[in-house]
């Protein structure tokens, strides 16, 4: 069994395409869907429910809680943690097969590209996927695949609100050279949103962002980050 997670907050627009997605790549293979909303509104919940999913609601707003809960409510061997924004590649399917039928590889992630041809975004692309093939640097949008037995070894997600995503492969890298499991790097790109830098500023949110990672690197609280973040 394969789960796929999806954390939403005010999704209505663009969960049930989402849904379908994963419904038509993973056809004729045991998979569950699952969607962890916080929005205030219910119109997400109904949508997912009524595209196919199981919907699960949590009361804390940020991603790691969500995924921790969604992961809690699975069923499946192999979990696929994906945003609602994120679109996977049509050798999804073959890319899970060929993982799930090697033991030595305790998690994966996709390489990934956005959906708008700007070239710094293109660029931000290339840098982050550097990152993620040779220092398994991971990012949320990347579409990350671990066993359930190694996401339960590290404990989850860590509960903060920011920079999840980056403890997280920090998390799994340690663990996985302590019980010689290897990274399984998937062979083609999900499409993520570039919907957050067309509406923030494409170069203020990069750089926004490097210096949230910076902060986050020098000490700096993730709710403390989140209050900056907020503040852009």
């Amino acid at each position: 069994m394969i789960s796929v997670i999806i954390p939403t907050y005010q999704e209505e627009h663009i969960i049930a395409q989402t849904i379908g997605h994963v419904q038509r790549l993973f056809v004729r293979l045991p998979v569950e869907i699952i969607v962890v909303d916080s929005s205030p509104r219910a119109e997400t919940r109904g949508i997912a429910k009524q595209a196919g999913a199981s919907v699960f609601v949590s009361a804390k707003q940020y991603r790691a809680a969500q995924m921790n809960r969604g992961a809690q409510q699975a069923s499946g061997d192999v979990f696929l943690f994906l945003h609602a924004d994120t679109r996977l590649p049509k050798s999804a399917r073959e890319d899970v097969m060929i993982f799930m039928q090697k033991p030595q590889y305790g998690y994966g992630a996709f390489l990934k590209r956005f959906d708008s041809s700007h070239p710094f975004l293109r660029l931000i692309a290339l840098v982050n996927n550097m990152q993620t093939t040779y220092r398994q640097a991971l990012l949320g949008d990347n579409g990350l695949l671990v066993r359930r037995e190694m996401f339960e070894a590290v404990g989850g997600f860590p509960d903060q609100v920011l920079m999840e995503d980056v403890a997280m492969s920090k998390r799994l890298k340690t663990y996985a050279h302590h019980q010689k499991k290897m990274f399984f790097l998937l062979r083609n790109t999900v499409m993520t949103s570039s919907r957050r830098f067309e509406t923030h500023g494409i170069y203020k949110t990069f750089f926004l962002m490097r210096y949230l990672r910076l902060r986050y690197a020098w000490g700096t609280s993730p709710a403390k980050l989140k209050t900056l973040y907020a503040m852009k």
